[in-house]
C-alpha cells in the first residue's frame, strides 16, 4: 500500500480523523473511575446496518397462529424457497417459527442462528423506541445515545466513551471496521481509528520499508518527541501534549511489533488456522470471508485478545434494507450468518484467557444492534418498510442473561417500559437508546453523565 494511502489510515489517530473533527480545544474531562488496564471493560458494537426484521430474531410471532386479519404477519413460509434453514427451523418448531429453548424465558425467530444457544447469556430489549425512520438519524443515535442534530451526530460513540473512560492502555483503543464514529471534547487516543477491513489493520501494524540502524532510529524518535520553547507557549491547555502521545502511538503502530496475529493468508500459522476454525473461516475463500460477517468478527475477536484495542465497532452484514422480494431471499440469511458469527464470538471469547487467565468474556460487554426495525406487515413488493419499534441484544460483563426487557403489542407497535421490573407499563415511556447506553456503561463499571441531557432511565432489570 502506498505512504499516502498509510497515512490516511494513521489519521484515524490524529487530528485529522472524521471521528475528531468535532473535539473542541478544551481538556477532556477528568474520570473518577481509574482503571488497571489488565482489567479494562471491553466491548464489542455489532451493527446489522439498514433495519431488521425483528420478527426473524429477537421478537418473533407464531406463524402457525396468523391469520390474514392479524396485526402482525410474519410471511416466515415466504422465505423458505430460497432458505433451506427457515425449512427446517419451521420443521423443528412445528410449523410456529418461533424456538423458545428448553428452560429459556427467551424466543427467537428464523434468522437467530446458532446464538440461540447461548441463551443463558442473552438480555432482549423489545419495543425500543428509535424516534426516526431515517437510516442516519437512527444509526446515529444508536452510536452516541443522543438524538442526532439534523441528520448529524451529536457527541460522541459509545466505544469512544468506553475507551475515554479505561485510559489509554491499548495499541489502538477505539477500532471502528466499517463504520462511523464521533468524538466531541474527550482525549484523541480515544478517538475511533476507521478502518475497512483486516488488511487495512494489518498495514497499520506492519513497518513499513527497511529498518533503520536502532542508534539513527533513537535520535529521530528523540527529535520528534522533544518540546521546542514554541511548542511550550502552544501548550496552555495541552494540546501539544496530545499531538506528542499521537505521534507516540502511531510510532509504535509503525514498528510492525503488532501485525503478527492479523496475517489472515490463504496458507496460515498454525495459531492463525485455530483463529480460522474458531469462527468458521474457509481460508479457499478468504477474501470473500474476510470481507464477511466471520472475518470483521474475527478480527473483533483477534483485537481483543490480542490487547490491541478495548473497545472493537463493526458491521456483521451488508445493508438489510430489504423493502423488495430481497426480503424473501436475503433477510433471514443475512441475519442469520451475522448472529452465527457473533455465537462464535462468544464462544472464542469465553475460551481465551486475558494475561491473567480469566476468560475474556467475563470482561466484555456485547451490544447487537440496528438502525431500526420493519413493518409488520409484507408490502406490495414483497419486502417490509421502516418501522420504529426496534429491539437490541445485549450480553456480557454486567449483564443479566436470560432475560426479557419489555415488549411490543401484538402489531409490533410500542408499549412503555419499567426498568426496575423489566415489564410493560403503559403510564412509561418505551425504553430508547440513551436507556442502553447508560445500562452497559454503568454494567461494566462506567459512567454515563455525558448523556444526562438526553434524560436515560437505567435499566435495572438487565443488570446482573
Amino acid at each position: 500500500m502506498s505512504s499516502i494511502a498509510r497515512r490516511r489510515i494513521l489519521q484515524g489517530l490524529g487530528l485529522a480523523s472524521a471521528g475528531f473533527l468535532g473535539r473542541d480545544l478544551l481538556k477532556s474531562p477528568a474520570f473518577a473511575l481509574p482503571v488497571d488496564p489488565n482489567k479494562n471493560p471491553l466491548l464489542v458494537v455489532a451493527t446489522f446496518p439498514g433495519g431488521w426484521d425483528q420478527m426473524l430474531a429477537l421478537d418473533p410471532r407464531d406463524l402457525s397462529k396468523t391469520t390474514i386479519d392479524s396485526a402482525a404477519q410474519p410471511s416466515y413460509d415466504l422465505c423458505v424457497p430460497t432458505d433451506p434453514e427457515v425449512q427446517k427451523f419451521l420443521v423443528e418448531t412445528k410449523g410456529s417459527g418461533v424456538l423458545q429453548p428448553v428452560g429459556s424465558k427467551l424466543s427467537f425467530g428464523p434468522g437467530i442462528g446458532r446464538m440461540a444457544q447461548h441463551w443463558q447469556d442473552l438480555c432482549l430489549i423489545r419495543s425500543l423506541d428509535m424516534g426516526t425512520l431515517t437510516h442516519e438519524v437512527g444509526r446515529r443515535f444508536l452510536l452516541t445515545g443522543k438524538f442526532p442534530r439534523g441528520l448529524e451526530a451529536s457527541g460522541s460513540a459509545l466505544g469512544t466513551w468506553w475507551a475515554a473512560q479505561g485510559g489509554d492502555s491499548s495499541p489502538i483503543p477505539n477500532l471502528v471496521v466499517g463504520g462511523e464514529s464521533y468524538n466531541e471534547g474527550l482525549d484523541i487516543f480515544a478517538s475511533g481509528l476507521r478502518i475497512n477491513a483486516a488488511k487495512d489493520l494489518l498495514t497499520v501494524l506492519t513497518a513499513q520499508g527497511a529498518a533503520l540502524p536502532p542508534a539513527t532510529e533513537s535520535a529521530i524518535t528523540d527529535y520528534l518527541m522533544k518540546k521546542g520553547c514554541g511548542d511550550d507557549l502552544l501548550n496552555g491547555d495541552g494540546l501539544v501534549d496530545d499531538y506528542l502521545a499521537s505521534r507516540n502511538k502511531s510510532l509504535l503502530l509503525a514498528s510492525g511489533k503488532l501485525g503478527v496475529p492479523f496475517q489472515f493468508t490463504a496458507t496460515p500459522s498454525a495459531e492463525i488456522q485455530k483463529l480460522y476454525d474458531a469462527f468458521h473461516i474457509n481460508s479457499k475463500i478468504l477474501q470473500l470471508e474476510l470481507a464477511g460477517p466471520r472475518g470483521q468478527v474475527m478480527l473483533a475477536g483477534q483485537a481483543l485478545a490480542q490487547g490491541i484495542s478495548q473497545a472493537v465497532s463493526i458491521n456483521v452484514s451488508d445493508s438489510i434494507d430489504h423493502h423488495d422480494d430481497d426480503w424473501e431471499l436475503r433477510h433471514a440469511r443475512d441475519l442469520r450468518e451475522g448472529f452465527n458469527a457473533l455465537a462464535d464470538l462468544i464462544d472464542f471469547l469465553k475460551a481465551t484467557p486475558d494475561k491473567a487467565g480469566v476468560a475474556l468474556w467475563s470482561r466484555t460487554t456485547l451490544l447487537v444492534c440496528s438502525d431500526f426495525a420493519r413493518t409488520p406487515k409484507v408490502n406490495a413488493r414483497g419486502g417490509r418498510d421502516h418501522h420504529l419499534a426496534s429491539s437490541c441484544l445485549l450480553a456480557g460483563k454486567g449483564i443479566k442473561g436470560d432475560t426479557v426487557i419489555g415488549a411490543t403489542d401484538s402489531g409490533l407497535g410500542m408499549q412503555g417500559l419499567d426498568p426496575l421490573t423489566g415489564q410493560v407499563d403503559p403510564n412509561q415511556n418505551a425504553a430508547r437508546p440513551p436507556d442502553v447506553h447508560a445500562t452497559l456503561l454503568h454494567a461494566a463499571g462506567l459512567g454515563y453523565s455525558h448523556i444526562s441531557n438526553q434524560m436515560p432511565r437505567l435499566i435495572t432489570a438487565a443488570l446482573a
